[in-house]
């Protein structure tokens, strides 16, 4: 577990900028003390790998994610290939991010085997990147025996990391991932919960769970004005409250506040969703305020056991000022914390 200091802290946002907008906030993140860089693979935005690799090619010492990949959109072999791509690319900063994957629903998918298909998944690309070419017969997916990649690979092992709030699936990440990453929370009381969660599948394999990083990926809204940043907090974030909310076992929600902000943000009312959210109830699940309000609260992540934080878009009332803010005020605030 980390303290303060040892917090690493990351940018991470689903695509949806114009190509060639990536890397010059890559390498702004970079030259300013911002350790990961992470995409993630949400649905209908941009495949994370085009702004991935324009990252990679402005950056030389950060870090990148290729980011909640799910096998039910895209094929075990064609994440290996992905991944082994921006390993390449980055001179070996890669790392890969599994999920069972949200709103899949909508595309009419059948996501009932989640679990084998996540840890199937992680296998073969593992098998794939390796060069064992033994096969694989499983239950959701099969590898050919004597299938394998027409190309060397940088890194015959990549670090791999599973995101969910599924009590089944941090099990599994305890068994086979080297980090879990809990989407959408901001709450200190999860960072203990997850890992507890994590503990079972850790031990069939013989880990010691306090070796698996735990990471956060809350979205991120600082400025001087707190009312402003709290508002559009609450604009941007009611929705995660709604989804989410459920999954945390810490929280007790009033159902007819979620059903009420549910049929505000089905109307397209995220302001009138957000007002419903109590200030306490919003900061289990994002990151608001001015800047010192910020520092306080990945200072008390870090000493629940956080390991990472992956803060999201929109990072301030304008996305570039609030990186800004991040970098000069919130980012060295945070690693002398402990000094």
């Amino acid at each position: 577990m980390t303290g303060a200091a040892g917090l690493r802290i990351g940018l991470g946002w689903a695509a949806s900028g114009r190509p060639g907008s990536y890397a010059p906030l890559a390498r702004y993140a970079e030259e300013n003390g911002v350790d990961e860089l992470v995409v993630y693979s949400d649905l209908l935005f941009r495949p994370p790998l085009g702004p991935l690799l324009e990252m990679a090619a402005a950056t030389d010492r950060v870090q990148l994610g290729l980011g909640c990949l799910t096998p039910f959109t895209v094929h075990p072999v064609e994440i290996a290939g992905q991944v082994a791509y921006l390993d390449a690319a980055s001179g070996g900063r890669a790392h890969l991010g599994l999920v069972r994957g949200a709103w899949l629903h909508q595309l009419g998918l059948d996501q009932r085997r989640a679990i084998t298909a996540v840890r199937e998944t992680a296998d073969i690309v593992a098998r794939l990147l390796r060069d064992d070419r033994s096969g694989m017969n499983g239950t959701v997916f099969q590898l050919a025996a004597g299938l394998g990649l027409q190309y060397d690979v940088h890194r015959d092992r990549i670090p791999l990391v599973i995101g969910t709030w599924s009590p089944r699936m941090a099990a599994l990440a305890g068994e086979i991932a080297d980090e879990i990453e809990v989407g959408g929370t901001a709450n200190p009381d999860m960072a203990k919960v997850i890992r507890d969660l994590a503990a079972p599948g850790a031990e069939r394999a013989g880990r010691d769970v306090d070796d698996l990083v735990v990471s956060f990926n809350p979205m991120l809204v600082v400025d001087e004005d707190r009312s402003a940043a709290e508002a559009l907090a609450r604009a941007r974030g009611a929705m995660y409250v709604e989804a989410v909310g459920h999954l945390d076992p810490t929280v007790d929600l009033d159902p007819d506040l979620i059903e009420r902000i549910r049929d505000l943000l089905a109307d397209g009312d995220e302001e009138g969703a957000g007002r419903l959210v109590p200030a306490a109830l919003l900061r289990r699940f994002l990151v608001c305020g001015t800047p010192s309000d910020v520092v306080d609260h990945l200072v008390e992540l870090a000493s629940a056991g956080v390991d990472k934080v992956y803060l999201g878009n929109p990072f301030g009332l304008d996305e570039r000022r609030g990186l800004e803010l991040l970098v000069e005020r919130v980012l060295p605030a945070v690693r002398a914390a402990s000094t």
